[in-house]
């Protein structure tokens, strides 16, 4: 078990550190172009780079708490004399679960992606639309 939390957290440290840098490496010049022009209206690509930037950072974090739950409950385990060899069960365990992890995440960062576009979609069209007369 020990094996298992520690190889797993280290690669769920690593899928964080993934998406972490994902959601900053994804602002590419054109995107920093677009942001810094003043525009009517709004630029559909620029909201789809922030959203999956945002949906990225969020699952990186949850990515981190979760490789910080594994190796806090491996140091706070008492340790038996067989925990110090490695097992290589628990290692191919600890990566099929890590990376059926960072695939679920990549799935939920698409969505929550999505997510987040249509409610900035939802936001911007409601402020673009002009105030109606009082009847």
């Amino acid at each position: 078990m020990r094996t298992f939390a520690q190889v797993a957290a280290l690669t769920l440290t690593l899928g964080a550190a993934f998406f972490l840098a994902r959601g900053t490496l994804g602002l590419s010049p054109e995107v920093i172009a677009e942001l810094t022009v003043t525009k009517v209206g709004y630029n559909r690509a620029v909201l789809e780079s922030l959203a999956g930037q945002a949906a990225d950072t969020q699952v990186g974090v949850v990515f981190l708490v979760l490789a910080f739950g594994l190796q806090l409950s491996s140091a706070i385990l008492p340790a038996r004399w067989v925990d110090f060899e490695v097992s290589r069960r628990g290692v191919v365990a600890a990566l099929v679960f890590s990376l059926m992890v960072c695939a679920l995440g990549y799935f939920g960062a698409s969505v929550r992606a999505n997510r987040i576009a249509v409610e900035v979609s939802r936001i911007v069209d409601a402020r673009m639309r002009p105030p109606q007369a009082p009847k």
